[in-house]
C-alpha cells in the first residue's frame, strides 16, 4: 500500500493534471488517452487501483467503523435458516436417492444441526462425519460435506475480514466485465476493446473518488449527502459518455438506463461467484 501510495503521489504533475480532470471533465481523461496524449496524465489502472484501496481503508481510520465491533455475527442468521429446514423429513425415495451411482451428491440440509453439534464436540474429519450421517463416501459427498464442516467451524468475523481485504480485487475484475458491456452497447461505434475499458478505469475511479468524498463529509461534519453524491455520479456519468461516444442526449440516456440494470445484474452474479470461490479457497 505504501508503494502503491508513493508511486501514484511521485508524478506531482501527473497527479495535478489528471485530478481536477477526473473531478470536473466527464470523459476528458478517456478522450485524452484514446487520441495517445497519455504522458501528462497518470496512468489509469494504477489510478483506479490507488483510489479504490483508499475508499476501502478510510473507514477503517479514526472513528471509522470496524469490521468486528459486533460479536453477534450473520453466522446465527444462516444457521436458523439452515435448522429451519429440518421440519421437513427425508422421506424414504429420498434417502435412497444417489445410493446406486458413486457421483451422487446426497444433500440434506437437515443434517447441519447435526454437523454444527459435531464441530462443537471436536469432529470435524469429513470420512468420520460421512459415517455419523450414514452417508456415501463419494467425491461430492466429501467436498460438500468438508465446506459445511469448515462453515460450522469458521469465525465469521475472520471471513468478513477475509472478504473485504479482497473487494478491491474483485472489483478490479469488474471492469472487463463494463468494458464488454460497453463495446455491445456501443458495437457501431467502432470503439476499440481497449478503450472501452480505459474508460471503464476512469469512470469507476470517478465513483470511488466521490465515495472516498462522502465517507469523509460523514466523518467530520454532520451532513449526510448520499443523494447529492448519487446524482452527481449519474449526471457525470451521462456527460462521459455523451463525450466519449459522441451519440445524442436522448440515444445516452436511455443506454445509460438500460446499461445500468445489465451491469448490477451482472455486477451481483459476479460478486455472489466471487464470494464462493473465496469461501472455498478460504
Amino acid at each position: 500500500m505504501g508503494d502503491l501510495i508513493t508511486g501514484f503521489l511521485s508524478v506531482d504533475s501527473r497527479f495535478a493534471n489528471s485530478m481536477p480532470a477526473l473531478l470536473f471533465k466527464p470523459g476528458f481523461l478517456t478522450i485524452q488517452y484514446i487520441q495517445g496524449k497519455r504522458n501528462r496524465y497518470l496512468d489509469p489502472i494504477r489510478m483506479f487501483i490507488t483510489i479504490v484501496v483508499v475508499y476501502f481503508i478510510l473507514p477503517f481510520s479514526g472513528d471509522g467503523v470496524k469490521l468486528n465491533e459486533k460479536q453477534n455475527t450473520g453466522t446465527e442468521i444462516i444457521d436458523s435458516v439452515m435448522t429451519a429446514t429440518n421440519r421437513q423429513p427425508k422421506s424414504s425415495a429420498d434417502s435412497t436417492k444417489g445410493k446406486d451411482n458413486e457421483s451422487d451428491l446426497e444433500i440434506d440440509a437437515a443434517d447441519y444441526p447435526r454437523i454444527k453439534t459435531m464441530v462443537k464436540n471436536g469432529i470435524t474429519d469429513t470420512d468420520v462425519v460421512l459415517d455419523s450421517l450414514g452417508k456415501q463416501k463419494t467425491f461430492w459427498n466429501r467436498f460438500w460435506y468438508s465446506e459445511l464442516i469448515k462453515f460450522a467451524a469458521s469465525d465469521f468475523n475472520e471471513f468478513k475480514e477475509y472478504l473485504f481485504s479482497k473487494l478491491p480485487w474483485i472489483i478490479f475484475m469488474l471492469m472487463p466485465v463494463f468494458a464488454i458491456l460497453l463495446k455491445l452497447f456501443y458495437i457501431r461505434n467502432n470503439t476499440l476493446y481497449i478503450d472501452h475499458l480505459i474508460f471503464a478505469f476512469h469512470l469507476h475511479s470517478f465513483i470511488f473518488l466521490m465515495g472516498c468524498i462522502y465517507i469523509l463529509i460523514t466523518e467530520y461534519t454532520m451532513a449526510e449527502p448520499l443523494v447529492a453524491v448519487f446524482w452527481i455520479i449519474i449526471a457525470y456519468t451521462l456527460t462521459a459518455l455523451k463525450r466519449v461516444y459522441r451519440q445524442s442526449w436522448l440515444k445516452t440516456t436511455l443506454k445509460l438506463f438500460l446499461l445500468s440494470i445489465v451491469y448490477f445484474t451482472a455486477g451481483m452474479i459476479s460478486l455472489l461467484a466471487s464470494m464462493f470461490v473465496i469461501f472455498l479457497i478460504w
